[in-house]
């Protein structure tokens, strides 16, 4: 009864053990965002180095195969809605992707002598910061919007760069696995 009594007599609610406890939280949200921030950096760097791949197949013969998985089709469109990856042919080798917040690409494809082509794909530009969709709503959510820009902004925040490195790594996937189902058939 006596440690009771004192308890509450002190004023103290929370002992050292519940200001410790704060303090990790505190720590820990900070180490997130810097994580946060610094993957997002790494996988940006990723996105504009883009990647290549070689496939045993003339040039024109994949550029239909691309052609035919993000281009043509009711498959290639719910693909790209999915994907909020829009593909479009710009030129007999070369195509071009991009998405609604302003990101875009290049796909490239060359002939490598008798080993087939190559296929490059790379990130040409990243949308840095938040996207303001629209500016209707309450003035606290406008604000809330306009902060968060801000903020993508300063510490140079691509939102889509993961989307974009992964889009790459999927052609990369896909045009492989169509490739190799041609061939084996």
């Amino acid at each position: 009864m006596a440690a009771y009594t004192e308890l509450a007599v002190g004023g103290q609610v929370g002992g050292p053990e519940e200001t410790q406890m704060g303090i990790i939280v505190v720590l820990a949200v900070i180490a997130f965002l810097v994580g946060g921030v610094w993957w997002n950096h790494r996988t940006k760097a990723a996105a504009f180095a883009g990647i290549g791949f070689e496939v045993p197949l003339p040039p024109q013969q994949v550029v239909a195969v691309v052609s035919g998985i993000y281009c043509q089709g009711a498959t290639a469109a719910l693909r790209n809605t999915f994907l909020g990856v829009t593909v479009r042919r710009t030129g007999p080798m070369e195509f071009v992707f991009d998405t609604k917040l302003g990101d875009s690409g290049a796909i490239r494809i060359d002939a490598a002598g008798e080993r087939g082509s190559t296929v490059e794909a790379e990130t040409t530009v990243l949308h840095i910061g938040g996207k303001l969709l629209s500016d209707s709503g309450s003035p606290i959510w406008v604000m809330s919007k306009a902060l968060t820009n801000l903020i993508y902004r300063m510490l140079g925040v691509a939102p889509n760069a993961a989307r974009m490195k992964r889009f790459q790594y999927g052609l990369e996937r896909k045009v492989t696995t169509q490739i190799h189902r041609q061939l084996q058939s």
